[in-house]
């Protein structure tokens, strides 16, 4: 777990594990939620409040993310914390950390391959 599902090219993750967790808890959680005619989504977050926070590293200006963090809070009640770095350190980054198999963050926001 914590590492990526696909790279491209030159070795960037394409996806992160949070992602992939998010959509695999998705198809777990609905098919029972469904069963039971319960909102499937509702039961992704309650059990994303559970978890605590989401993570976000975002190569976005500071303005762009801190948008992003509070609409996240806004929408679902749960809070959004950022790393602010630039796009070829973020991947660097996160490359490294998929490699070592302890991504440390949730979602990566980042403009696009350098």
């Amino acid at each position: 777990m914590g590492r990526p599902s696909s790279r491209t090219e030159n070795g960037t993750c394409r996806i992160g594990r949070r992602t992939v967790l998010a959509g695999l808890g998705a198809a777990t959680l609905a098919a029972p939620a469904l069963a039971q005619g319960s909102d499937p989504l509702a039961a992704l977050i309650r059990a994303a409040l559970a978890e605590g926070a989401l993570t976000f590293y975002s190569a976005a200006p500071d303005s762009a993310a801190r948008r992003a963090a509070d609409g996240f809070f806004a929408k679902y009640g749960i809070r959004a914390q950022f790393l602010r770095i630039s796009s070829n350190p973020l991947q660097q980054r996160y490359a490294a950390e998929a490699d070592a198999g302890n991504v440390a963050c949730d979602v990566v926001i980042d403009a696009g391959l350098s």
